[in-house]
């Protein structure tokens, strides 16, 4: 195994899996010349668009490589996800919370942006109130 300090180090030399943690701002650069070049992915950076799982998956499929694309390797993130998913399919409406910290760079986080991307997909979200028709008191959402 060969460790790089860059992935276009990775990419010069005969590599058979690249496997990416660096941030949503340059990742699918990274998938996309890695796939290029023919080599496979593993990606562990959140902060994918649909759109650009959609191109990395057309482009993955044009040279007939494999990516796994898991912005969060936890166990709970998939199955939060799953579960979520099928919730979505008998609610009417849904909501996301991301208890992210001020400083986090990408917030809200990308495994929450992905999945309400997915939800968006399964079902439309119908507030019975209005936003506009609510106000703020004593730290719950009221209607009036």
């Amino acid at each position: 195994m060969t460790i790089v300090a860059s992935p276009q180090e990775a990419l010069a030399v005969p590599t058979d899996v690249l496997i990416d943690y660096t941030g949503p701002e340059v990742v699918k650069g990274h998938i996309l010349a890695a796939l290029d070049r023919g080599v496979r992915v593993v990606v562990g950076t959140s902060g994918l668009t649909a759109s650009d799982y959609s191109d990395i998956e057309q482009r993955a499929r044009e040279r007939q490589l494999g990516v796994i694309a898991a912005g969060n390797f936890s166990i709970t993130a998939p199955l939060a996800k799953h579960f979520a998913l099928i919730a979505a399919c008998y609610l009417p409406s849904w909501e996301i919370i991301d208890y992210a910290s001020a400083a986090k760079i990408d917030a809200p986080g990308g495994t929450t942006r992905e999945l309400a991307e997915e939800l968006a997909t399964v079902s439309r979200n119908s507030l019975e109130v209005a936003l506009e028709h609510t106000r703020r008191t004593r730290g719950t959402w009221s209607h009036h």
